[in-house]
Parts: structure tokens; C-alpha cells; sequence
């Protein structure tokens, strides 16, 4: 946008068990092709595995949108780094890069769901530390052939990984967390921090105010300040509340039960949906929806808003619904 305000779309890769993977990918290119026409900036996947779930893997799917779109960015929403080898991260990383022509936008965080890292082989507690090491070693072998490292979790020596991505030093490196381990991670190394959307508004603003901390003490800046919010647009507020509340109420019992009780709220979602949305959720009128983005725009320095308005179970229509009235009423408020 020309004051800089950027909006991108995560889409939906989770889907419930008993539906058709095949038209789930068909979903997710015609969103990707309708939020590309409409002037989005930025589409998003992200990743899990051995779920109940459908759950397309990001990597590929994230090829195949590279495919069906031209100027969107794609990025990973975010990429389990610590589940990887990172010399097989950064071929397909970097292959990606190729393949979209340089739209790639690598968005990192060490993960948390006990399951996942015990089907991989590694060991939940060394995730920070193999996170910190795999970018290490993603980051040498996109700039340069015949790297050799030698860390605590990964060790190798004269390797070269190619092609090498289409940007000089590799796409662009969105870190999440907000812990203080990732907060500085993102500060330190990191082109931008990834704030999740399960995080309120007054939990942020301690790991915010620790981000800009530690970017003034490395005097850094990032290239961007995303934030990631659960959105949906409706006529009225009453509409968006009904049309959201169902599959968002799924969505963050899942988090409870994958075990990310922080930011999500009590041990029961459906008895806390208000004070859950609160402070949490953009759901309402364009009007409404237009104050929540100002607001983060004034109290967090937001540049780029990364929108989710598809929960699993939720019609591919629904959400488009919601996405065509944003880009028609709310987008125009920021040029």
C-alpha cells in the first residue's frame, strides 16, 4: 500500500479427515489466484505433521502456489526448522525461491507440539538450540558453495547446496516466538518477528517492547513489523461473530490439545470465546476491523497485517466472502 501498510492471507491446509485432499488443493489455488487479484501482498502456509488432520505439507503446496500465481509473495507461516536436516532445508528452500521467481519468504520458529518432534527423533528440549544452528548453516549455503560446520547438533564438512536462491543472501527470514529466546532471535538475526495470533494484545506488549530493546542494541532494523490476526469481515458484527465463532472455537481447542496453552486462554475454549476474542481477534464490520488495524498500527508499529479469515470445517466461500469485503472496505482505509 503507499503508506507502506501491507496485508497478506494465511491459507487453510488443515482439513478435517474425512474430506477430499484433492479438492482441498483446488481450494487452495483459487483463493491463492482470488487474493492475488484483489491486491494482496503476501499468501502464507504453515506446518504440522502426523495430525488427525488433512494436512497438506507446506513445501509442496507452497511449489504448486508458486505455480498459479505470478506477483503474491509466499511464505511458510511458519516452517518447524528444528524437524529438519538444514541441508535439505535450504535446497528446498532455495529451489522455492527459484521457482517463484525470488517471492519466497522463509517465516522460522523452533515449534511445540511434543508429538511431532517425538516422530522426527529429536529431542523437544534441544529445539532452540538446533533452530539457532539450522539457520546457521541454511544461511551459509545459500550464500556460498563448500561450507563445512561443526556445532553441537549438526556437523559436516565441503558441502554445497544449488541452485542458490534468486536474492543475494536468500529470501527474506521472519522469526517467531515470544519467549525472550525467540524475541532476541528475531532482533539478532532475523529480518522481521512473526507474532502469533494467539497472542493478545497486552501479552505483546512486553515481548514488543523487548524486540525494539534489543534491536536498539544491535542497531538493527527489521524490514518489516508483521503481525498475524485471526480476521473476519461480515456486514455486521453479529454476522462475522457467527460465521468465525464455530471454527475458530475448533481451531484453538486444537492448540490446547497439541499442548500451546500459552496465549490461547483457559483449559476451555467454548466457556471463554469472549475473552478469548478479546483483544485477540479482528471480528466485526469493516469499520470495526479498520480501528483494530489502526490500533496495532499505533501501539506496535504494524506495517505488514497477515490475515487468517479460514478456520478447518469452514466453506472455501465463507472465507472468500470475508476476503473479498476486506480488500473492498478495509484496504482502501490504508492507501
Amino acid at each position: 500500500m503507499d503508506d507502506g501498510l501491507s496485508f497478506g492471507t494465511v491459507l487453510l491446509t488443515e482439513h478435517p479427515r474425512d474430506s477430499s485432499a484433492v479438492s482441498h488443493r483446488e481450494e487452495v489455488a483459487e483463493t491463492a489466484r482470488l487474493v492475488e487479484s484483489l491486491g494482496y501482498d503476501s499468501i502464507w502456509v504453515g506446518e504440522h505433521h502426523a495430525t488427525d488432520h488433512v494436512y497438506l505439507e507446506n513445501f509442496g503446496i507452497l511449489s504448486y502456489l508458486a505455480a498459479v500465481t505470478s506477483t503474491v509473495r509466499i511464505g511458510t507461516s511458519i516452517c518447524l526448522v528444528p524437524l529438519h536436516n538444514p541441508v535439505f532445508l535450504a535446497e528446498r528452500t532455495a529451489t522455492l525461491d527459484v521457482l517463484s521467481g525470488g517471492r519466497f519468504t522463509f517465516g522460522v520458529a523452533a515449534g511445540y507440539r511434543e508429538s511431532e518432534f517425538e516422530v522426527a527423533g529429536v529431542d523437544h528440549s534441544r529445539r532452540g538450540d538446533r533452530l539457532d544452528e539450522a539457520l546457521d548453516v541454511v544461511e551459509a549455503l545459500w550464500k556460498r558453495d563448500d561450507v563445512s560446520y561443526d556445532g553441537e547438533e549438526f556437523a559436516f564438512e565441503d558441502v554445497s547446496v544449488n541452485p542458490k536462491p534468486v536474492r543475494d543472501g536468500g529470501p527474506p527470514v521472519w522469526v517467531g516466538g515470544t519467549a525472550p529466546r525467540p524475541v532476541r532471535r528475531a532482533a539478532t538475526r532475523g529480518d522481521a518477528w512473526f507474532v502469533d495470533p494467539r497472542v493478545s494484545v497486552p501479552k505483546l506488549e512486553r515481548p514488543a517492547e523487548y524486540y525494539d530493546s534489543q534491536l536498539k542494541e544491535q542497531g538493527r532494523e527489521p524490514s518489516e513489523r508483521p503481525i498475524w490476526r485471526e480476521v473476519f469481515v461480515a456486514e455486521t458484527t453479529e454476522e462475522a461473530i457467527e460465521a468465525a465463532r464455530p471454527y475458530l472455537m475448533n481451531k484453538y481447542n486444537t492448540y490446547l490439545s497439541w499442548g500451546a496453552e500459552d496465549g490461547v486462554g483457559d483449559d476451555s475454549v467454548d466457556a471463554a470465546f469472549e475473552d478469548l476474542a478479546t483483544d485477540r481477534f479482528l471480528l466485526g464490520t469493516p469499520e470495526e476491523v479498520v480501528e483494530g488495524i489502526e490500533r496495532y498500527r499505533g501501539e506496535f508499529g504494524l506495517d505488514h497485517l497477515i490475515l487468517r479469515s479460514r478456520w478447518s470445517g469452514m466453506p472455501a466461500e465463507t472465507a472468500r466472502e470475508s476476503l473479498r469485503l476486506f480488500a473492498e472496505e478495509v484496504m482502501p482505509h490504508f492507501e
